[in-house]
């Protein structure tokens, strides 16, 4: 048999999907064709029709399918024989208004007789991108809870200072601002319980040299709540959660 045309394949389709609603109109509900029907469409399916229908036909049409199907897949493959972009990285700016750079990857096969069979001599494909600072500081005054509604708003949370890239991102943002605190994410139900943190990991147990004040965190009875704030230079305080500082956002 010659090589079976999309035109044909569309044909066949039509004049078999016809000639199916029409058996179909007076068959009793066996399960042997309604329930394919309501499979999805490829080859393999119409195999399966065409063998519980014992229709030849609708069997020949699914293994034409199977044809076209592979035949696209590998002409796919030798248009783009790369695998799939990486993550974007974070970020190399992080105050609003500055810029910087970030990066993605990808591994791309060559000289291989089968497109589809990533082996062999491969490279490493390099994106670099333009990207715009991630914080952005707001001098309003907020208590916790307040500040964590309006970084929400503007499709953020507060900053958390996970690694140590962000906590100096942030002592330098403090600085350009001439601020002494802010909010940053963090909270517990009492004094005696873990940090929780709405996005990230808690600092320390992710790496991040501790950056407590001496007596730090001092435990009063409602300061449940996590601060950056200085004293000669930044640490980490608790606070009140109803106290009002202004804060950072990661948007």
């Amino acid at each position: 048999m010659g090589r079976v045309t999309l035109f044909e394949v569309m044909l066949g389709t039509v004049f078999m999907l016809c000639t199916f609603w029409s058996n179909s109109a007076n068959a009793t509900d066996t399960g042997s064709g309604l329930a394919i029907a309501e499979e999805q469409l490829d080859g393999e399916s119409l195999i399966r029709m065409g063998e519980k229908m014992n229709s030849t036909l609708i069997k020949l049409l699914g293994k034409s399918f199977v044809n076209f199907e592979r035949e696209m897949k590998e002409k796919i493959c030798k248009i783009d024989p790369c695998d799939q972009w990486s993550q974007w990285s974070e970020c190399s700016a992080k105050m609003t208004n500055t810029f910087g750079s970030r990066s993605r990857s990808r591994v791309c096969w060559h000289k291989t007789n089968d497109a589809c069979n990533r082996t062999g001599e491969q490279t490493v494909e390099n994106d670099n991108h333009v990207c715009e600072g991630s914080f952005k500081f707001f001098a309003e005054k907020l208590n916790q809870s307040a500040a964590t509604q309006v970084c929400k708003r503007n499709g953020g949370h507060l900053f958390n200072t996970d690694t140590e890239e962000k906590w100096n991102a942030s002592v330098s943002i403090l600085r350009s601002y001439n601020t002494d605190t802010v909010w940053m994410d963090g909270t517990r139900t009492s004094v005696s319980a873990n940090w929780v943190f709405s996005n990230g990991k808690d600092p320390v147990s992710n790496g991040v040299k501790s950056k407590w004040k001496s007596s730090e965190p001092s435990n009063g009875s409602a300061e449940l709540c996590r601060v950056v704030g200085m004293s000669g230079t930044y640490y980490w305080y608790d606070r009140d959660c109803v106290s009002t500082y202004s804060f950072i956002c990661e948007v």
